[in-house]
């Protein structure tokens, strides 16, 4: 876990979603929910490759900003 992370996960056993809102914690569970999801599908179709720092800038600011 990340100082700031809005969301735990307790390796076989839960999950643990935070926000200001109850709404704002779900929402953060279902991304959470999603992110999981696509990795297991993903994993079919072959090795994971990591993202570059400037491919990772342009996401945080065109969803962030």
């Amino acid at each position: 876990i990340t100082l700031g992370s809005p969301l735990a996960v307790i390796e076989n056993d839960s999950v643990i979603a935070v926000g200001n809102n109850l709404t704002l914690a779900f929402d953060r569970l279902e991304i959470g929910e999603f992110s999981a999801k696509s990795l297991l599908m993903g994993n079919k179709l072959g090795d994971f490759m990591p993202m570059s720092e400037n491919d990772v800038e342009d996401l945080k600011i065109a969803f962030l900003q």
